[in-house]
């Protein structure tokens, strides 16, 4: 039994559809069981234990992007050392991310364990929810050997063209951690740190499976300790390819966080407000992330085979489908905003002020899923840099800038703010639409292309 699929041949819209379902199905359940965890920890503890696991959510987002920007840069480097269809490229390329991976969780952790005081100190963490949070983080940054590992084998998975693999670990990690929140949440009343332990242990379990489930096949990294090293020349591919992603998840986050401070000035009733609306945007980014995700694998494996037409193919097709699915999920939000709203909170108020931030909000879900199209086309040609840089400054000198102004004007409300939202996505669209136009020729692609 062999692992993954050639992504350089056959139809490109049945493969790409084939390859996006399982992404699009992974990002449905981590979504759900995000909600499902808060509803469990919200339920059988008390205030203080769901604002330390809010917290707590809040950094390990921080660290995960972290980590995901890194995974997002190996399946590219190792897209195209399958494309190429050089096998010893290909095993000293996966050998460097499996070795990598562990090293780096691990200086997190330690990194972690000793600045996390300071960390929530700087949220300005409640008394009340200092203990619960210190006790959430030190079990999460413990697990973070167990994520490293999990992020090593499904970039590798994907970038071989098997995104079905990453789904069943993370169905199954899924429905683990939900009981195993029932089990030390609501049974032992362990409160965060319960749901923490919970956390790490089915992220620990999918990593098994995921062992188990390469073992099994003729998957070309045999797992001995001897095997795991690190090539100098991949490592320095990995860190060209991998740290700007990794800058780039790092500093987004960092950007929301502050989105959040600005809005936190207006009152309660619109952080309420803004919370319930950017869970309803983590559902409509989902098709975005995917199609993204299965872009960027597609257009590694065919950069790395020199096939640059169907590479363009690839962005073509997903950015069409994208689209006809962004569409739906835009007429939705612009028809039925109190309705979907009101799935969350009762409270007239909120409902109103959340009425009001969808208002321009909707575009961006729309504008975000085309501008992530485009970067997973960049990202799997190897240019990671290029749309670092372009994040950034989307973030931090258009869409920050106008919201913290907009915030500063007499009488601005949730609907006034709502207008700066959907900037950074536009001007990374428009951004990376300038890119495709002026991309470099494909002799130079070849000359450039990662070896």
């Amino acid at each position: 039994m062999t692992v993954g699929n050639d992504l350089t041949k056959g139809s490109v819209a049945k493969t790409l559809v084939r390859f996006t379902v399982p992404f699009l199905l992974s990002n449905v359940l981590h979504t759900l069981y995000s909600l499902v965890d808060m509803r469990i920890v919200g339920r059988y503890a008390d205030a203080t234990q769901m604002s330390a696991v809010s917290i707590g959510a809040a950094v390990m987002m921080l660290v995960n992007g972290f980590i995901m920007g890194l995974g997002t840069g190996s399946t590219v480097l190792v897209g195209h050392a399958i494309g190429s269809k050089r096998e010893t490229d290909e095993k000293e390329t996966i050998a460097t991310v499996f070795a990598v991976f562990p090293l780096i969780a691990l200086a997190l952790l330690v990194i972690g364990q000793l600045v996390l005081p300071m960390l929530l100190r700087l949220l300005n963490t409640p008394p009340e929810a200092w203990d619960g949070a210190i006790a959430y983080l030190r079990i999460c940054f413990i697990g973070l050997i167990f994520t490293g590992f999990f992020f090593a084998i499904a970039s590798v998975l994907r970038a071989m063209g098997d995104s079905k693999g990453p789904m069943i670990f993370i169905a199954i990690s899924c429905v683990c951690n939900i009981f195993g929140d029932l089990i030390c949440v609501r049974g032992l009343h362990m409160g965060a740190a319960g749901a923490a332990l919970a956390t790490s242990a089915s992220q620990g379990l999918s990593v098994l499976i995921g062992y188990f489930y390469l073992r099994r096949r003729n998957f070309p990294f045999d797992f001995k300790p001897k095997s795991y090293r690190i090539y100098g020349s991949r490592l320095k591919a990995f860190v060209r390819i991998g740290a700007p992603t990794a800058l780039q998840e790092t500093m987004t986050n960092i950007s929301f966080l502050v989105l959040e401070a600005i809005i936190n000035t207006m009152g309660y009733i619109a952080t309420a407000a803004v919370g319930v609306c950017d869970r309803v945007f983590n559902v409509a980014i989902i098709p975005g992330i995917a199609f993204s995700s299965a872009i960027s694998a597609m257009v590694a494996q065919n950069t790395g085979a020199g096939e640059y037409r169907r590479g363009r193919e690839c962005l073509r097709v997903g950015l069409l489908i994208a689209l006809a699915i962004s569409v739906v999920i835009f007429a939705v939000l612009a028809l039925f905003p109190a309705a979907i709203i009101g799935i969350f909170t009762k409270d007239a108020a909120v409902v109103s002020s959340g009425v009001d931030y969808m208002t321009f909000f909707k575009f961006d879900c729309m504008l975000f899923t085309l501008a992530f199209c485009v970067n997973g086309y960049i990202n799997g040609t190897g240019h990671t840099r290029y749309t670092m840089i372009v994040n950034l400054i989307a973030s931090f000198a258009v869409r920050l800038p106008l919201i913290w102004y907009i915030s500063r004007l007499p009488g601005t409300t949730l609907y006034h703010i709502s207008f700066g939202l959907p900037s950074a996505s536009l001007v990374q669209f428009l951004v990376g639409l300038a890119f495709l136009f002026f991309a470099k020729s494909e002799r130079e692609q070849r000359r450039n292309k990662l070896g």
